[in-house]
């Protein structure tokens, strides 16, 4: 094994966690935390595709990269790849793999996260990955804060790849993630689970995501949008509950369902295989658009086609004079006409699911609305009676909200000419109608219109069919209303359960302004005590000064003494025969010698050690329940090390619910001496003979 192997080899043993494989080195990734290949492979093929559309390389920033596994693959792609780590080991393995590997489009920073993203410019990347990293920034700076970041980062970065943690893994970490991963990623408009994977800290697993606020992407192909709305029309903003999304680029049309509502999945699935059917059938370009793509999940159903040339017919519908309302109409007609001959129905045929181009082209669209079944989807239920509301709505101007139910403009005699007349042609007949036929009255009308060879029904000879037809919605529209009324409409229940949200949110808005107004007076509590310790602590802080300056003295008057005794201890060598001290004297100057250096060395069993002990035992208990005075006093003492270890050790053998110790309370019993003591002294230095005093 060469040196450098060997250095790596070294690197990878002092990493706390080896979590990915080390690339380029399967000896060193036996045993890994993550076996990332699939999802690795699952990120180049998102990147490629995103590469592909953009026809160059594509500049990514790994945010958590830990050793480097994803980002040297990409790099391996082509592709110029920044790693960044806030663990020093990882990026130490990252840099030795770079000098292998000999790549020359990758780079890694020792850097935090947060403070990545809010220097990252603009310009700087395409696409940034998040791979089981942000589950720790909701975590360490809580969901305002970390959304907050992923706004920035949504702002600067056209593309993302995330990994979401979840909350129910159950790590610490869990209770702080968003409700589900649709909430982690609100910052953008596009959003596609690319796959879900196993962890290696429980058995659920996290989704693979790609968001974008102008690119949306699946499996090998990807586009640019430039607007996008989560309503399909603006009567009815609410009535798919958010679940539906529609992006719209310069040449494809973009849909996607989400399916983890239960409460609209169904209808969801339904719409989207019915339109995937009809356009695989009927796509041809001409008469409906090609499909491009489509696919489901678990989490979501998705197609793209292409986009239909025009704008929604209710912005122009205004601009548009009478004769051309009409050719609106027939337009409309002749694509009922040809559902028809292929047994197809449109089951919601409104002005707002017609497009017309500048030359005037009508075509119809919400493919999923097509059915063979032959009702329409909403009062009056009938096919014919809500195309005759909607020929009264383009002619009319009046495209009312539909909700709770559509407006009744189910008269016809007032419709212009040939219109009236085919319609009434039609109602008069019994059985059975189709648009064809409709079609066909309405052609009749228009010629017996111009050679005048008929005259105006008379008003008693009114169509019994269209009466009873009339009678029949007008009970439909009776019985839905009263649901509506009870609150058992599809559209009502929606209503009810967006306003049960909507008070629950504000339930929970409540509740959070009081637990924040409980949390300030907490505070407030709180620094009111800090404040009355300080001020305990600057008082004692002030009598430890007291007691310093007066041992200084006290020392320094010792020392004196010592001096002193120390000339005494020569005299009296002169008093004793043969320079031997009489057994009194020599005992005296033993214990005064003794005495001495205890009080400057603190000796072990002297009661200078004894006093000192107390003193610091007496500061542990006191500093023992105050927090704030014992933090400032640690770092006070950490000038002084071998004090700081002695006071954790006294505290560390101190029982707890030891009384307190007032250091300022009672009198300065540290400064006076034992009576046995001062006895001593006072004989001591009684005995001395004045006379030897001239001779110092």
């Amino acid at each position: 094994m060469s040196d450098h192997s060997n250095h790596l080899q070294r690197l990878v043993d002092s990493l706390p966690e080896v979590y990915q494989p080390i690339f380029g080195h399967p000896e060193m990734s036996i045993v890994v935390s993550r076996s990332s290949v699939e999802r690795a492979d699952r990120v180049c093929q998102a990147v490629s595709a995103y590469s592909k559309m953009l026809g160059r390389s594509v500049r990514i920033l790994d945010l958590g990269c830990a050793q480097g596994f994803f980002t040297f693959t990409l790099a391996s792609h082509g592709h110029y790849v920044h790693g960044v780590d806030y663990l020093k080991e990882n990026i130490d393995v990252c840099e030795c793999l770079k000098v292998e590997s000999g790549l020359s489009n990758v780079s890694f920073e020792f850097a935090d996260i947060a403070d990545t993203i809010e220097s990252t410019n603009i310009s700087d990347y395409d696409v940034v990955l998040g791979l089981s990293v942000f589950h720790h920034l909701f975590f360490s700076f809580g969901k305002e804060r970390t959304h907050d970041l992923l706004r920035r980062l949504s702002s600067k970065v056209e593309g993302a790849i995330f990994e979401i943690a979840t909350r129910e893994e159950g790590p610490y970490w869990s209770s702080s993630q968003p409700e589900e991963y649709h909430e982690f990623l609100k910052a953008y408009a596009f959003n596609h689970v690319m796959g879900v994977y196993d962890t290696h800290l429980s058995d659920v697993q996290r989704p693979l995501c790609w968001a974008s606020n102008s690119i949306w992407l699946f499996e090998n192909i990807a586009g640019r949008f430039d607007q996008w709305s989560a309503s399909s029309n603006p009567h009815a903003p609410g009535v798919h509950q958010g679940s539906r999304r529609f992006f719209f680029g310069q040449e494809l049309f973009v849909k996607v369902y989400d399916l983890l509502n239960r409460d609209t999945r169904e209808a969801n699935l339904v719409e989207w295989r019915r339109e995937i059917a009809f356009l695989r059938e009927f796509g041809d370009g001409v008469v409906s658009p090609k499909i491009v793509t489509f696919g489901a999940s678990a989490a979501q159903a998705w197609l793209v086609r292409r986009l239909i040339d025009g704008v929604p017919l209710e912005e122009r519908i205004r601009h548009i004079d009478a004769p051309g309302r009409q050719k609106v109409i027939l337009q409309v007609l002749d694509a009922l006409v040809w559902l028809e001959e292929n047994d197809r129905y449109h089951t919601d045929i409104r002005i707002w699911n017609c497009l017309i181009n500048d030359e005037g082209v009508v075509k119809i669209i919400d493919y999923g609305a097509i059915s063979e079944k032959k009702e329409d989807c909403a009062w009056p239920y009938d096919l014919f009676l809500s195309f005759i509301i909607f020929m009264r709505e383009i002619l009319s101007d009046d495209s009312l909200n539909p909700y709770p139910i559509r407006s009744a403009l189910l008269q016809y005699d007032d419709l212009p000419e040939p219109l009236r007349r085919g319609v009434d042609r039609i109602f008069r007949k019994d059985g059975t109608w189709s648009f064809h036929e409709l079609r066909e009255a309405i052609q009749c009308s228009s010629a017996e219109q111009s050679n005048d060879t008929s005259a105006e029904p008379e008003p008693d000879t009114i169509s019994i069919v269209w009466f009873r037809r009339l009678v029949e919605a007008l009970d439909a529209a009776r019985s839905e209303y009263e649901q509506a009324l009870q609150g058992t409409s599809p559209h009502a229940e929606h209503v009810g359960r967006h306003a049960a949200h909507l008070e629950s949110k504000l339930q929970a808005v409540v509740a959070e302004v009081e637990h924040l107004a409980a949390d300030r007076q907490r505070v407030s509590q709180e620094a009111e005590a800090s404040l009355q310790q300080l001020a305990a602590f600057q008082n004692a802080a002030s009598a430890w000064e007291r007691a310093s300056l007066a041992l200084t003295a006290e020392l320094a008057e010792k020392t004196m003494r010592i001096h002193e005794l120390q000339h005494a201890a020569v005299e009296l060598g002169r008093w004793g025969s043969d320079g031997a001290l009489a057994p009194g004297r020599a005992s005296s100057l033993d214990w005064l010698v003794r005495g001495t250096s205890a009080w400057l060395l603190l000796k072990a069993g002297s009661r200078p050690r004894r006093v000192a002990g107390r003193l610091a035992r007496a500061s542990v208990g006191y500093l023992r329940d105050k927090p704030r005075a014992r933090a400032a006093a640690i770092r006070l003492t950490a000038l002084v090390p071998s004090l700081q270890a002695l006071l954790f050790r006294l505290a560390a053998e101190q029982p707890a619910g030891m009384p307190e110790f007032d250091l300022l309370a009672g009198r300065e019993w540290y400064l006076e001496p034992e009576p046995a003591m001062q006895a001593k002294w006072e004989a001591l230095l009684g005995d001395r003979p004045a006379t030897r005093k001239a001779d110092c």
